[in-house]
């Protein structure tokens, strides 16, 4: 109680799309952001905000931008310039209107995954060199990206898979390693899996899309499941994501539908 009234009293949203995260290294900090482009960091212990942390942030356009208050020289606007901008170079040179609807760490802070709105979700290396910014380490295809905003995260102590939610109400995890599709889940019934966020200790995680309802997830099953049901509940002549009709979206294993 005594955090939300602080964040009430500190910042103010009244557009659609907020984002809320609470520092693992402070837990009496939350950074929050919204669709006024602005990042804030609130302390609950003060009634103030700050505008400035080591983050990343994505938006309306193509870029992961990363900042580091090292390097922060704000402009006569009190604009501060990214440190680092990630895109993956095919984005880069391509027409299409792609944005990055959700970036985040890994387990260390070494690697970044981006999702990319009609596209794809790439893996970066945190890296400062134009190489690895350009050129992601891994991209990981099978999902639809297209009629909601969705996150994307990594799952595991050690970051070892990558999970999504998809327009077709699936959730889906992706090997880091080989990128291969290992598992999926019915989450939603209504349609699309917007927001996947794992707990920081337990192998669980809430899932939450357009149902009223937030769902939590913990690996009880007893029957192994199989792959080749996701392969029979999805149609394989539906448009995909990328705009290279020519490149395969996961060999044997198409796409989500998109209605």
């Amino acid at each position: 109680m005594h955090c939300a009234s602080v964040l009430k009293k500190s910042v103010r949203y009244v557009l659609d799309w907020v984002q809320i995260d609470v520092r693992t290294d402070a837990s009496h900090c939350v950074l929050t952001c919204g669709e006024d482009a602005m990042v804030y960091n609130v302390d609950i212990r003060e009634a103030k905000s700050n505008k400035t942390l080591t983050f990343i942030v994505s938006g309306y356009d193509r870029f992961v931008r990363s900042y580091d208050l090292r390097f922060v020289k704000p402009d006569a606007k009190g604009y501060v310039e990214a440190v680092t901008k990630f895109c993956p170079q095919q984005i880069r040179d391509s027409s299409g209107s792609y944005s990055v609807s959700s970036t985040v760490f890994n387990y260390s802070g070494s690697e970044i995954l981006a999702s990319y709105n009609d596209y794809n979700i790439f893996l970066f290396k945190n890296s400062s060199d134009p190489t690895a910014c350009t050129v992601p380490i891994r991209e990981f295809e099978g999902h639809r990206n297209n009629q909601t905003v969705k996150s994307v995260n990594f799952y595991g102590p050690r970051s070892e898979f990558v999970v999504s939610g998809s327009d077709c109400g699936k959730v889906l995890f992706w090997d880091r390693v080989t990128a291969r599709i290992v598992h999926f889940l019915e989450a939603n019934g209504i349609g699309a899996v917007n927001v996947l966020e794992p707990h920081p200790t337990d192998p669980m995680f809430a899932a939450s899309g357009l149902e009223h309802s937030v769902k939590i997830w913990a690996p009880i099953a007893v029957k192994k499941l199989d792959l080749a049901d996701l392969a029979d509940l999805i149609p394989p002549d539906l448009e995909e994501n990328s705009d290279d009709e020519d490149e395969p979206r996961l060999p044997g294993l198409p796409n989500c539908p998109t209605s």
